[in-house]
């Protein structure tokens, strides 16, 4: 019996033994999946953390979780939760420009999860859409949004929603598609709120920011902005908190503040490459490139744009590159280096050409087209614009169609083919009516009035388009009127005073003359405080990098400094001499700074110099005195005939002192100034008086300058010095013509001859002369190719006299 109980007891003590090893062992797996799991949940939360901030620092947790997540048995939920992880690890690659090693990593959550976790098949599609996006691959892109968000219908996963709706807003946005653009960014908002995650709601606020840009209420963009700061501050949101700088930037650039721009913009240069975010930094350079390009540093915005493309083009944001390439050209154009221009122009172009994006390729043919007008070089800057043409009605761009075609009829109007650049004119007015754009209206009519003064044509038809064109002209004052544009009404009323003045209205012309005159000081002033503006915005600009530069050093020797204190005391000698140095350096600097600042200065000293020299030889009499008396005498002249000859002569004034005030004028304006005059001194030569004109037609004597009086002086002296006194037939010769150095002017009277010891006879006193001289020695200064005005004695059988010859070499540069 002891022996039967024994062995019972044998039994059950080995039975349970057997079962409390097998259950220690179950309970020590279940417990150690239970621990793996938690383990991996804390490393992706970790990861997750310093995604915006570390990204390499987020790629060690995340390989951590995953490692914890293979070494665990497979379940649906551990499959699940490591595909997850592999999705997440590939987002942080994307801004990186590392491509390839993000899709390795959705490749991998695909395989792990299978066909059947629809959730992971959505995200992997999304993010391989970011993946193209950042490529530049738009319509790739989209087809995966598209993808991702039927998937998610069926899911039913809020955030993933959101940021699917919230990618193809900006795409549809990047492709000029504003209302899908701005339905799309509803949606994720209106999805936002529902629920209730303050980090989505957030983002739906950049979101709207960004459409608030586009609808210039910059007030409104800018209060988005600073509402989503606070937050992603509070949460530690480097990207995000990155992305607002950048768009606060550009509030602050649309609204004129270019010191506040600069500074958001250095903000998010400054955090983006603490986050090693390649993407962000060429933006941030982009940006204050932009800025420097319009207060006119262009050095600073030359190496801004450029330090942009390079970070661009080594991770292959192609769309984005072709921005920069378009700035670069922008840039030179503002400098008028055309070659280098187009050049730029043309990178962009065929980028675009590339990835077919149409919005852009129009653009670019434009502003190619445009250099090419510059360079006149017409047949090829037709060809481009009409390109840029066809592109921008391919996407019903209404604005940029009419802003092409006027631009194509200002080179047929240059080509003086008057039939096509009418047509042009009318077809882009009609863009303009449908879009409203007024000061574009106002601008074609003025083109259209000019087109109409300028078309060749004599009598009766010469009339009936100066009629044509003073109707066009009064529509575009109308509007200029209304729209209170200094510029416009600029234009305008000069183009009215010049019909006016063509019709014999003298009156009418004088009335919009002087609505010209008063513009043109208001425009002149306001000119002067936008180049104080500029002047300052650059000024503060350079005097914070500076101390933004001190201070970094200064920080820098300050850490050098604790760090040798606490390694040993013998660096304390070291550390005061590499401040020393540092000091001496920064002083040098300094010193260099203000030596060249004197430089600048003294430079702008002796242009004002030379610029008051040159106001002080012209600026001999009181013009509005004169103008005074001239008025009241006109006002109570009644003879007919007199009347007309004062309002000539007011007239001829006018137009003088505003010739004197200018250092070049084009020679259509000398032109007209000489007639004038020879046509109010002809009186007192009697009928012996006649003039010879011969003028090459192959000079566009609307675009060739010259200097302000360069005919008028001469052309004075022979007549009151040479013919005056002259008897029998009285002669004046007057010859321009092209030739290999540029234009030559001739002018020679048949009078007897040179001898400037006998101006005193004609009671001449030589001022004229002195005049031009000093003119031509000044602008002679800034040019290597010169002007050259000689007077000769001319003893010859066809025509003796004396014989002015002055030649205007091609290029000549008239700023002082």
């Amino acid at each position: 019996m002891k022996k039967i109980v024994i062995t019972f007891l044998s039994v059950v003590l080995i039975g349970f033994l057997v079962y409390s090893i097998t259950f220690y062992h179950h309970s020590s797996s279940a417990s150690k999946l239970h621990n793996d799991t938690i383990s991996a949940k804390l490393y992706s939360d970790s990861a997750k953390a310093y995604v915006q901030n570390k990204p390499n620092l987020a790629i060690l947790w995340y390989t951590k979780a995953i490692k914890k997540l293979e070494s665990i048995s497979s379940d649906n939920k551990t499959r699940h939760l490591l595909a997850n992880t592999y999705v997440d690890l590939s987002c942080v690659y994307v801004p990186q420009g590392k491509y390839d090693k993000a899709n390795e990593f959705r490749l991998k959550a695909l395989k792990v999860a299978g066909e059947t976790d629809l959730d992971i098949k959505a995200k992997v599609l999304m993010q391989e859409g970011v993946s193209c996006y950042h490529q530049s691959r738009f319509e790739d892109a989209l087809k995966l949004y598209e993808q991702a968000q039927e998937i998610e219908r069926k899911v039913n996963n809020p955030p993933v929603q959101i940021k699917i709706f919230s990618n193809i807003a900006i795409i549809s946005y990047q492709q000029g598609n504003t209302k899908m653009a701005v339905d799309y960014f509803n949606k994720a908002l209106e999805f936002a709120k529902k629920s209730g995650n303050q980090g989505l709601i957030s983002d739906a606020y950049i979101n709207l920011g960004v459409v608030y840009m586009n609808q210039m209420d910059y007030k409104r963009a800018r209060q988005c902005y600073l509402t989503v700061i606070d937050y992603y501050k509070k949460n530690n949101q480097q990207q995000d908190l990155m992305l607002c700088y950048q768009n606060l930037g550009s509030v602050y650039y649309m609204l004129e503040k270019y010191d506040d721009a600069i500074d958001w913009y250095q903000k998010s240069l400054e955090l983006a490459k603490r986050l090693d975010n390649k993407i962000g930094v060429a933006k941030a350079y982009h940006n204050i490139g932009e800025v420097y390009m319009l207060i006119g540093d262009y050095v600073q915005a030359s190496n801004a744009f450029i330090g942009s493309l390079k970070i661009k083009e080594a991770i292959g944001e192609k769309a984005s590159a072709a921005y920069g390439y378009r700035s670069l050209g922008e840039l030179y154009f503002t400098q008028k280096n055309y070659s280098k221009s187009s050049f730029y122009y043309e990178k962009a172009l065929q980028i675009d050409n590339a990835l077919q994006l149409v919005k852009e390729q129009a653009k670019d043919y434009a502003n190619v087209s445009v250099v090419y007008g510059e360079q006149k070089q017409l047949d090829k800057a037709i060809a481009y614009c009409n390109k840029a043409v066809k592109l921008a009605q391919q996407i019903d761009d209404k604005f940029g169609v009419s802003e092409d075609i006027r631009t194509l009829g200002g080179f047929y109007f240059k080509q003086k083919n008057y039939s096509r650049a009418e047509s042009c004119y009318l077809q882009a007015l009609a863009q303009k009516k449908i879009i409203n754009d007024q000061e574009s209206l106002a601008t074609i009519y003025s083109q259209l009035a000019e087109l109409y003064t300028s078309k060749p044509a004599i009598g009766a038809e010469k009339k009936h388009n100066l009629r044509i064109a003073l109707d066009y002209g009064l529509t575009a004052w109308k509007i200029a009127e209304e729209q209170k544009i200094p510029q416009l009404i600029s234009e305008v009323s000069n183009d009215l005073s010049n019909i006016y003045k063509e019709l014999n209205d003298y009156s009418k012309a004088y009335h919009f003359l002087e609505i010209n005159r008063k513009t043109n000081d208001s425009i002149f002033n306001t000119s002067k405080t936008e180049a104080l503006t500029f002047a300052e915005a650059r000024w503060n600009n350079e005097k914070k990098q500076q101390q933004i530069a001190g201070l970094e050093k200064l920080n820098a020797a300050i850490s050098a400094k604790k760090l040798a204190e606490a390694k040993r005391h013998r660096f304390v000698v070291i550390g005061l001499i590499f401040i020393f140095v540092l000091i001496i350096i920064i002083g040098g600097l300094y010193w260099l700074y203000r030596y060249k600042q004197r430089e600048i200065i003294q430079q702008k000293q002796l242009s004002r110099i030379s610029m008051l020299r040159l106001q002080n030889i012209r600026n001999r009499i009181s013009p509005h005195f004169i103008f005074n008396v001239l008025n009241r005498e006109i006002s109570s002249e009644a003879d007919k005939d007199k009347y007309q000859e004062m309002i000539g002569l007011v007239t001829f004034l006018r137009r003088s002192l505003e010739i004197t005030e200018k250092t070049s004028v084009s020679l259509e304006e000398e032109l007209d100034f000489v007639k004038n005059y020879i046509q109010m001194e002809k009186r007192s030569l009697n009928n012996d008086f006649r003039v010879q004109w011969s003028v090459d037609e192959s000079i566009d004597s609307r675009l060739l300058k010259v200097p302000a009086m360069i005919m008028q002086i001469p052309i004075e002296n022979a007549m009151k010095h040479a013919l005056r006194a002259k008897e029998g037939e009285k002669l004046l010769s007057i010859s321009i013509s092209k030739h290999d150095v540029g234009t030559q002017i001739t002018i020679q009277d048949n009078g007897a001859g040179y001898h400037p010891e006998n101006i005193v006879n004609t009671r001449g006193t030589g001022t004229g002369l002195k005049v031009l001289y000093q003119t031509i020695d000044v602008l002679n200064s800034k040019n290597e190719e010169k002007i050259s005005f000689n007077i000769e004695d001319v003893k010859d059988r066809a025509m003796s006299g004396t014989r002015v010859k002055i030649t205007v070499p091609e290029e000549y540069n008239f700023e002082i």
